[in-house]
């Protein structure tokens, strides 16, 4: 169906009309609503309103000097997707980059498309790309430009097209004109759990965008001059040359305070413990998160469960890892040998863990043997 700029429609989906405000493309118009808004919208979710001629005429001829919106005003000339985002001193918004699943039906969140945007609040200008995953493949979807505190219209898509957007990788590039900085590339791998768009407490009033929706991290945290764009954990991961992997960066404090009780879940027997490191065990969602990211979190969560154990004077914890690609297997077992040389470090019970298990003995008289390894 073809539309015409000032053409009256109505949403089929939901009880809302508006008028034609721009053609976008063959499958999306901008339509201006009765609350000062123009939204991007589906050709397939709108149908004309037929009126009587003399009425018809009567609005098209007002049309010719319409009502004037209050919207913002756009950021790019020449990008109609790229939009400013509703961000003051005065709110409490997360710096950031992140991905945002907005339902274009306000009133039910759970039915009607889906506007995909990619939201940079933070003082930088981004290149990005991104790939959605298709038969076990990345496939290349778009690359664009977007300004700093600005936010852009990847898609607009139906839910049939939700499960395309559950695994994704986007790049982005950096740039502030003027800046003395140069921030390193950033590649980011996202994926969400499909049963998040259909619940609608998942939809979540959004101040950036003023309206309901999913809102995914992008950067783990903050992205200035001075930060770097993950979250930073309390071992540093250290793989070049081979040289140790963790270094603690809090060297005098103890990683775990000694009247802090081991975890009831992980106890098995009297002074014995088992810890299943396996990620879907320690995480309810990886969204957003590198495969470094996940390793990182694995290992951390080894050592305050080894130290943990120590405090807590246990003799035994069985610590499983999986096959996998072993790496898992080789950090820990690299940090048992390091870093904790008087502990003794055993193959689990091939009967019960098969080789997906490591078994760490821990000494009686542990106080002596941290002294003389001091």
């Amino acid at each position: 169906m073809h539309f015409k700029i000032g053409e009256k429609v109505c949403f089929l989906n939901e009880r809302r009309e508006g008028y034609i405000t721009k053609i976008i493309n063959s499958k999306m118009v901008s339509v201006a609503i009765e609350e000062g808004f123009e939204i991007p919208v589906l050709v397939s979710e709108l149908a004309p309103i037929i009126m009587p001629d003399y009425i018809q005429d009567k609005k098209d001829n007002s049309y010719q000097q319409p009502q004037t919106i209050n919207t913002p005003e756009p950021i790019s000339e020449d990008n109609d997707l790229i939009s400013s985002l509703f961000v003051s001193s005065a709110n409490n918004i997360d710096n950031g980059i992140f991905l945002a699943f907005a339902p274009q039906n306000s009133n039910n969140v759970l039915s009607g498309s889906i506007s995909v945007y990619l939201i940079n609040n933070t003082s930088y200008d981004l290149l990005f790309a991104y790939y959605l995953k298709d038969d076990n493949k990345y496939k290349g979807a778009d690359y664009d430009r977007l300004d700093a505190e600005s936010k852009y219209l990847l898609q607009l898509i139906d839910r049939s097209q939700l499960e395309e957007w559950t695994d994704l990788k986007i790049q982005f590039l950096f740039f502030k004109k003027g800046s003395t900085t140069i921030k390193a590339p950033l590649d980011k791998g996202i994926k969400i759990k499909p049963i998040k768009f259909y619940r609608e407490e998942s939809y979540k009033y959004n101040q950036m965008l003023e309206q309901h929706c999913i809102l995914i991290p992008v950067t783990g945290k903050q992205v200035t001059e001075t930060e770097e764009t993950s979250e930073p954990n309390k071992y540093d991961l250290k793989i070049e040359n081979d040289n140790r992997i963790y270094i603690d960066k809090e060297k005098n404090a103890s990683l775990v305070p000694k009247d802090e009780h081991f975890p009831e879940k992980h106890i098995i027997d009297r002074k014995v413990a088992e810890v299943d490191l396996h990620i879907d065990e320690l995480l309810d969602s990886i969204e957003g998160m590198t495969n470094n990211e996940l390793l990182m979190y694995q290992v951390n969560y080894f050592i305050k469960m080894l130290e943990s154990a120590i405090v807590n004077k246990f003799f035994k914890i069985i610590f499983i890892h999986g096959v996998g690609n072993g790496k898992l297997k080789e950090e820990i077992r690299k940090i048992l040998k390091e870093t904790y040389p008087y502990l003794k470090m055993y193959d689990a019970s091939m009967a019960k863990y098969g080789v997906g298990a490591t078994e760490v003995q821990i000494p009686v008289n542990m106080s002596n043997l941290q002294s003389k390894n001091k």
